[in-house]
């Protein structure tokens, strides 16, 4: 009798334990879909006060409000920052890539081919522990390049690329990344001074850019400048953003922002 007693304690211990086990594993995480899971780090309270008050005269935005907690942080917060990303967010919720966008769609006319992380191409495409979407600025940015020196290497190659040879951490793309990939297509590139940046483009060349936060980002991008205006302002890539790259930068306004810089000669 004794024994039997023991068993059934035993066995009570393990229960409780496995049920407390679960309820702190579980309590964050949202079944997105049959083979991924996810948990809340940031606050997204701002995000989501953005997407409510857009979703008081637009259906789209209302779907999204509605089937918040089916996206991950990062793709609220796209929802929330960047209108043309609309397409993509609903094709995320909806299993449905055709409601996103090419890039060549947004009618963005650079001296280089512009590309956007969250092009329906690649953007769902797994990358750095999310989505090319939001964690691919360096992938894209470095097909941009590429793209204007004549080579095809779309971001969702290159991404590939990085993880599997060590070239991301902790959710990011390493700067090596840069100069490493490229010169490995053949491509001629090397750090320079901010000082040089205009002078690069004003040679021709192409300029990748480190940035920190400020009007690009809240944390760190990689964008391209791919020449000057006939004002001498940059012309931006910015695989993020569409009115980013429409819109005409002068290098005084930005640089405090700029970490790092990479010219890309074409010759």
């Amino acid at each position: 009798m004794k024994k039997i007693r023991t068993v059934i304690i035993i066995f009570l211990i393990i229960f409780l334990a496995r049920g407390i086990y679960l309820k702190e594993n579980n309590s964050n995480e949202v079944n997105l879909k049959s083979d991924e899971n996810f948990e809340r780090y940031d606050d997204l309270s701002s995000s989501i006060k953005v997407i409510k008050d857009r979703a008081k005269d637009n259906k789209d935005y209302a779907y999204i409000y509605e089937n918040i907690n089916k996206l991950p942080d990062d793709l609220v917060k796209l929802a929330a920052k960047r209108e043309e990303a609309l397409g993509f967010i609903l094709g995320y919720l909806k299993d449905d890539k055709s409601l996103a966008k090419k890039s060549e769609e947004f009618g963005v006319n650079n001296p280089v081919k512009f590309y956007l992380q969250y092009d329906k191409r690649w953007g769902y495409s797994k990358y750095a522990g999310g989505l090319i979407a939001t964690r691919g600025c360096m992938p894209t940015t470095l097909s941009m390049a590429l793209s204007g020196c004549g080579i095809d290497k779309s971001p969702k190659e290159i991404a590939k690329y990085a993880e599997k040879n060590g070239y991301v951490d902790d959710g990011m793309s390493s700067w090596n990344l840069v100069c490493d990939y490229l010169n490995a297509q053949g491509v001629n590139v090397h750090g320079i001074m901010k000082s040089e940046i205009t002078k690069e483009l004003g040679k021709g060349n192409y300029v990748i850019l480190s940035l920190g936060p400020g009007y690009f980002t809240d944390k760190g991008h990689i964008l391209l400048a791919c020449g000057l205006d006939d004002r001498g302002r940059l012309i931006l890539n910015d695989p993020n953003s569409v009115y980013n790259s429409i819109n005409r930068w002068n290098y005084e306004k930005i640089k405090k922002q700029i970490k790092g810089a990479w010219a890309i000669s074409k010759e």
